[in-house]
């Protein structure tokens, strides 16, 4: 996909064209896609990895994918010392608005965000 003088404008008739599409995950065509951030963490001994990852899919494979997140970070963010318990708690609450807050039916900002970032690479 080519961008060319990218701006507000066709960016977000991008992102409405994405929203339209079928979901990647489970191939569902009957609720707009969304995208959200999810963060897993894993810790080995000293050593603490945060993974962020941007997931663009139906609203329930977004729901799906943080409660895998929440459920590898649950089991394997804790052991890393002093980091893993501060990370695997900031990732769970993170993870976790997903649930609560979140609105699937609005345009989201963060594919915005993500898109103006892909177009400026390009």
């Amino acid at each position: 996909m080519q961008f060319h003088k990218t701006n507000k404008q066709s960016l977000s008739t991008l992102r409405d064209s994405i929203r339209e599409k079928k979901c990647p995950c489970c191939h569902a065509t009957d609720s707009p896609l969304s995208s959200y951030m999810i963060i897993t963490v894993k810790s080995v001994l000293l050593f603490t990895f945060n993974r962020k990852r941007i997931i663009i899919a139906c609203p329930s494979c977004i729901i799906s994918s943080a409660k895998k997140a929440n459920i590898t970070s649950s089991l394997l963010g804790w052991w890393g010392l002093p980091l893993g318990p501060l990370s695997t708690i900031l990732a769970i609450m993170h993870n976790w608005a997903v649930f609560n807050s979140y609105s699937f039916n609005e345009p989201d900002e963060e594919l915005i965000q993500y898109l103006e970032v892909i177009s400026s690479k390009e």
